[in-house]
């Protein structure tokens, strides 16, 4: 008996001790594969998550850029946009040279995803459809797109001061969005010290040395654009790692209310704390000085957040009436209230709510009349050639 169990007990017990460990690590391999394959199914179809690809590197001013020349598509179930990055990290084919080209004006735009086009086929954003309706009514214009996904007005600052101005810009716009009061406390740019805006930081670049060198992987790049899992994994992390951040910069500054260990789990949508709102009016004030120091016009446009198809909520009116009466504030929730409608989409519903094409045309109109009675953009207009 003892010799026949011998013979048919096991044969993987006469493999080499190696060939077994091989055996072992193939079945794991598998395993792991299966599992993520199996993810990822579930997530196409129950989740449904879109894949929004972030092509962000490191700039010689201390903050985040688009990656120059990069090419990537963004997917809903809404949308598949073609995305192009020119070699100067604007959402843009052409290349603009520092000199402006005579008879010509330029109009610069600061933002985040919004004014990024996030979730649009590039014909359908705000900058190109801007500028086309400058031209159409007779100015000689280019538009300049300078936002970067992620961004508050800290960055658009350093951006503005480090780059964008290079290019004499004769009118500057802000966009501005609920999410800069925490995006301005986070980045640790600046500081407010005896009411007093004062620099911090010398760069803010979260996880840009590791981003730098998966995105040289070409492996990297393929999952990074087409898997909803990899992107639905990294969509939460980053939302608990900003929580963290704005947390840890936040007693760093002093601001206890924002700060609170209780914020990590505050929902994304909830009220500012007075240090947030005092830095965010501070920077915009610092904004709009540097602005006019080079003799450009400054405007500010607020994206306000949808609650439903017909209902807008504003967020700048956290900041006090008399510092909002010192901006060229363009607020288009009025409009944006009377082109609602429930069987229309001003803000694009599987994504992150992001403007949708009529959205878009909502604010340019409610934007188009202000911006094009700049006077310092008259000087490029058709009655003066």
């Amino acid at each position: 008996m003892s010799s026949v169990s011998q013979e048919t007990a096991s044969p993987a017990a006469d493999r080499p001790l190696a060939a077994r460990l091989a055996m072992g690590v193939l079945k794991v391999l598998g395993l792991i594969v299966y599992t993520l394959l199996f993810a990822e199914l579930f997530i196409r179809l129950v989740v449904h998550q879109p894949i929004l690809p972030r092509y962000v590197t490191d700039t010689p001013w201390g903050v985040r850029g688009n990656i120059p020349n990069a090419r990537f598509w963004q997917h809903t179930s809404e949308v598949t946009a073609a995305f192009h990055y020119n070699s100067q990290g604007m959402r843009d084919e052409r290349t603009f040279p520092l000199a402006k080209p005579a008879g010509v004006c330029r109009v610069a735009l600061f933002g985040d995803s919004y004014f990024a086009g996030f979730e649009l086929k590039y014909p359908d954003t705000y900058a190109y459809r801007l500028e086309q309706a400058l031209r159409q009514r007779g100015y000689k214009v280019e538009v300049l797109n300078f936002a970067v996904s992620g961004f508050g007005t800290a960055e658009h600052n350093r951006t503005y001061e480090g780059f964008a101005r290079k290019f004499s810009p004769d009118v500057v716009l802000y966009e501005w969005h609920l999410t800069d009061f925490d995006d301005n406390v986070r980045s640790g740019l600046y500081r407010l010290k005896d009411g007093q805006l004062q620099p911090a930081a010398k760069t803010f670049l979260p996880s840009i040395s590791l981003q730098n060198k998966l995105m040289k992987s070409s492996v990297y790049r393929f999952v990074a654009d087409n898997s909803q899992l990899y992107n639905f994994l990294r969509e939460n992390l980053a939302r608990y790692a900003k929580r963290a951040l704005k947390v840890v910069n936040a007693k760093a500054a002093g601001d206890e209310e924002g700060g609170g260990a209780g914020n990590l789990g505050a929902a994304v949508y909830a009220k500012a704390s007075p240090y947030a709102v005092s830095l965010s009016e501070a920077l915009l004030d610092q904004a709009k000085a540097s602005a006019a120091r080079d003799n450009a016009g400054f405007y500010v446009m607020e994206i306000p957040r949808p609650v439903s198809r017909t209902q807008f909520e504003p967020s700048i009116t956290q900041m006090s009436p008399q510092f909002l009466g010192t901006l060229n504030l363009i607020q288009p929730t009025p409009q944006l209230t009377a082109a609602g409608r429930p069987d229309r989409k001003l803000y694009l519903e599987h994504g992150a709510q992001h403007l949708s094409p009529e959205g878009v045309g909502v604010i340019l109109a409610a934007s188009l009349d202000r911006i094009a009675s700049d006077p310092r953009l008259q000087r490029c207009h058709g009655d003066r050639f």
